[in-house]
């Protein structure tokens, strides 16, 4: 009696179920590949992304209309309280300007400039040291990376660019 009771009552409460239910699902906007952390700091034990005196270059893929996009993140050891300005790439004896995206301010100061196509080709085939350099309204620095970090950044923005071009369309397939 009992586990008929049960059975009448699992088929009535499960009879008025569909049986698909469609959940819409987050349309992906952009996605993002990033490369390690670079260190230019002097004295470092360890290096990760957004420790002060870090870069890092992303690549970015708008989903909707496939535009690639680049970037070199450099994050500030020092709350630059003065307006920041820019960054620029010294590639051989040319300095190249980068035109910067976004700042933000929090623990450290982060700096966004793109990077365009052609500025990842001539960092490919640099020669010698790669020189950053950094401008507020109040000064500039330049930190010149050494020949190990200007060979580990040219590989991490061809790999990035390499990932990056590869990278279709990504699409949200619900059957």
């Amino acid at each position: 009696m009992k586990s008929a009771f049960l059975a009448v009552l699992f088929i009535v409460l499960f009879s008025s179920c569909k049986s698909k239910d469609y959940v819409a699902e987050p349309a992906i906007h952009q996605y993002t590949f990033h490369s390690d952390a670079l260190c230019i700091a002097k004295w470092t034990l360890f290096c990760y992304q957004s420790k002060p005196g870090s870069l890092l270059f992303r690549g970015v893929t708008e989903n909707s209309t496939g535009e690639k996009k680049y970037f070199l993140d450099y994050y500030m050891d020092t709350f630059d309280t003065d307006f920041p300005v820019g960054i620029s790439l010294k590639l051989g004896d040319t300095f190249y300007n980068l035109k910067r995206a976004q700042t933000e301010y929090g623990d450290v100061l982060q700096v966004s400039s793109e990077v365009t196509n052609e500025i990842i080709e001539k960092i490919a085939s640099a020669e010698g040291p790669i020189v950053l350099s950094y401008s507020s309204r109040r000064n500039t620095e330049n930190r010149e990376l050494s020949s190990g970090d200007s060979a580990k950044l040219k590989t991490e923005v061809k790999r990035i660019h390499d990932l990056n071009t590869a990278a279709g369309q990504l699409k949200i397939v619900s059957k």
